[in-house]
């Protein structure tokens, strides 16, 4: 299992939030987590884009001891935390009950404004990570990607979608501590999911530079 290590010395973020059973919902500013909390922790994640990406993104995770499922989400109608030429960043977190969790799957539907289609995980994954109670528990960076064909009207469409993942946090902390203030915290854990042990070419995650296709 993943072991708890420290990231940064202090740490301030921001963050979209997504309402569920387990969850706890709170509006951005006001997010927080007590280091003395020994039942909860804030999961922190981004979900990343090429510029010309819509519709909604989605991580499914999996608490094993309540065998509560969740979902760690975007939608791209909100704007995102940070954008270029090239891509745009949207942040989530979540307090959540600490124990231990895994990834079991994904879901995008895509949506171009003129139609709507789902893309969901084709193989069945496990790879786990823990939430530490009293701690900021960074989950890493999910790059959504398309690969597209012509079809039969000339245009390019969506045939395939996987995430690439990757460790974002000190690229990015500037823009987090300035959208989250209500989380000023000492230290971040590194709480990133063990994506080497039971990874397959069918789960439709990729290591950044690794087997990228």
């Amino acid at each position: 299992m993943f072991l708890k290590s420290t990231l940064f010395s202090s740490f301030c973020g921001c963050i979209f939030l997504l309402t569920s059973c387990a969850g706890t919902y709170q509006v951005p500013s006001s997010i927080t987590i007590n280091k003395s909390d020994s039942t909860s922790g804030v999961v922190l994640f981004s979900i990343s884009l090429p510029k010309q990406s819509y519709g909604h993104y989605y991580i499914d995770i999996f608490q094993i001891e309540s065998r509560k499922k969740e979902k760690l989400i975007i939608s791209t109608a909100d704007l995102p935390n940070f954008k270029n030429g090239e891509i745009k960043i949207f942040y989530g977190a979540k307090v959540l009950p600490k124990g231990e969790y895994k990834i079991y799957g994904w879901g995008i539907d895509f949506n171009d404004g003129t139609r709507k289609k789902p893309y969901v995980s084709k193989a069945n994954v496990a790879f786990p990570f823990t939430v530490f109670a009293g701690d900021v528990n960074y989950l890493g960076d999910y790059f959504g990607m398309y690969r597209r064909i012509t079809n039969g009207g000339g245009l390019k469409v969506p045939t395939e979608a996987y995430f690439i993942v990757s460790n974002r946090y000190l690229e990015d902390r500037e823009i987090i501590s300035k959208k989250f203030p209500g989380l000023n915290l000492n230290k971040t854990v590194d709480a990133m999911p063990d994506f080497d042990g039971n990874n397959t070419a069918f789960s439709g995650f990729y290591l950044k530079g690794i087997n990228v296709p």
